[in-house]
């Protein structure tokens, strides 16, 4: 036999500001818990006034508190409430203990007749504690003792026992989205205030990167959702950008690259929006994060398509972002992800919509629905990693370790050359010229994106794995 343990969930006010839809918020709070935790759940149903009461095999209140439209989980004792004076005597023996040598004040509330009022519960039960305690204090207690009377139930609880919940609404309450999502600190963060807002994420991965970089990405999206994603399995999708890269490259003006490779992401996007039925994209982007996150620049890069694009963290600096992935325990995972969507060149401060479009419009269509249709759907479950890592064979001899004799070696993150390194404006004339080529960036990661467009164009382009490390390691005099 088991020992039951009994929660009281308070759920957030704005479920009840809802009118005639909040019973179907609540009954749907109730199925994701339900359907998340099910091999502990005992009991479960609503409490009139905003609360959902649920017995449980074991202890879940850290889990209860990640439900979206929780605002705070209370372990519970569970006692009569219609006589205040037994009432009273219950709570002195059930949380004496709890008051040994602290200060301490009653929060009582009460719905339904009874018989007495709030103000009766809290006066006869603090006067009860008071021989156990240090004494009362309302402003400042070292514990609250929390009394629930609903009918002829009281819910007791200390706020030693309770949690913090994180509020918004009940996941599936809106409508689905899909995440454009990097594995960053932004796109993590941004998926889960959507949400928040009771919208279930699937994810949309696009591979600029190293296959390595993917999986750390994609590991991100793992903890977000087994942690935050509770009562909805998402779907991952995971695209190779490579041929689109190269395509920009190709066809669209140099100082457009950038812009028009967000250009091409939202394309891709809509068309997957579509295959998984939602009704947005969210995207990570905050205004001015980067030169390519310029009104103009975001303005261009979305100009006639036929998309919602929902951006969480529009108004958010990069502390507030950091912060966040801290609090959801991204922040680590996060910060092991490369920033790998780099094209060969950064984006102007300011981007013309028209000759964004214009540019755009060189580009041939068909790519876009190609790309689309090669994605792979993941589901995060065991054997996910050898899954993609089996996508992404035919570019699994694109690092190497050492220097090939007569391949020149280009720092993609310099401007200008210096001795026989070269630097960026150096590598369209050694590309012109079918020199060979090895890339190399500050951890490898750019570098494997940009050798993989390049070898797509058919250059004969490495990215040499460990970065500068293992440059300095081969040649340290000049590294």
């Amino acid at each position: 036999m088991y020992s039951l343990r009994r929660y009281l969930l308070r759920l957030s006010g704005e479920i009840s500001l809802k009118g005639r839809v909040r019973g179907v918020l609540e009954q749907i709070l109730v199925r994701n818990i339900s359907k998340a935790l099910s091999p502990y759940i005992a009991d479960i149903e609503r409490v009139d006034g905003g609360r959902i009461y649920l017995e449980a095999k074991d202890d879940i209140l850290e889990a209860l508190s990640r439900l979206f439209g929780v605002v705070e989980v209370l372990e519970v004792f569970v006692e009569d409430s219609r006589d205040l004076g037994e009432l009273s005597k219950r709570v002195r023996d059930l949380l004496c203990s709890y008051l040994s040598g602290k200060k301490f004040a009653v929060r009582a509330r009460r719905a339904g007749s009874i018989g007495y009022t709030s103000l009766d519960a809290a006066r006869a039960i603090g006067g009860a504690l008071l021989e156990c305690s240090n004494g009362v204090d309302l402003e400042n207690p070292d514990i609250e003792v929390y009394v629930e009377i609903r009918g002829d139930r009281a819910f007791i609880s200390t706020s030693s026992l309770s949690r913090r919940g994180y509020g918004g609404l009940p996941l599936g309450s809106s409508e689905k989205v899909l995440s454009l999502f990097s594995g960053g600190f932004d796109s993590p963060v941004a998926t889960w205030m959507a949400m928040k807002r009771g919208s279930p994420s699937d994810l949309l991965h696009y591979v600029m990167g190293s296959i390595e970089n993917t999986i750390r990405a994609l590991r991100v999206g793992e903890v977000l959702m087994k942690r935050w994603s509770l009562g909805y399995e998402p779907r991952v999708l995971v695209t190779d950008f490579s041929d689109i890269v190269s395509e920009i490259r190709s066809r669209v003006k140099r100082r457009l690259w950038q812009p028009a490779l967000r250009r091409a992401m939202y394309i891709v996007g809509k068309i997957l929006m579509e295959r998984v039925r939602a009704e947005a994209m969210v995207t990570g982007e905050a205004v001015w994060e980067a030169s390519s996150q310029r009104l103009s620049a975001l303005h261009a890069a979305q100009k006639g398509i036929d998309a919602l694009i929902l951006r969480p963290l529009i108004g958010f600096d990069k502390v507030e972002i950091m912060k966040l992935s801290i609090d959801l325990g991204l922040y680590e995972l996060s910060s092991r992800v490369v920033e790998s969507c780099f094209i060969g060149t950064s984006s102007p401060i300011y981007v013309d919509a028209g000759e964004l479009v214009n540019e755009f419009s060189k580009m041939d269509n068909s790519m876009f629905e190609d790309t689309a249709k090669r994605s792979v759907e993941i589901r995060y479950e065991e054997g996910w990693e050898e899954r993609i890592r089996s996508y992404m064979k035919t570019y699994a001899d694109i690092e190497i370790d050492k220097i090939p004799e007569g391949y020149v070696i280009v720092d993609i993150a310099r401007r200008k050359g210096s001795g026989p390194i070269k630097g960026l404006e150096d590598l369209e004339e050694l590309l012109r010229k079918r020199e060979k080529i090895v890339l190399v960036c500050e951890l490898g990661e750019a570098s494997d994106a940009l050798a993989r467009h390049l070898r797509d164009q058919g250059y004969d382009v490495y990215s040499l794995r460990g970065g500068y490390k293992r440059l300095r390691e081969l040649f340290p005099h000049i590294a």
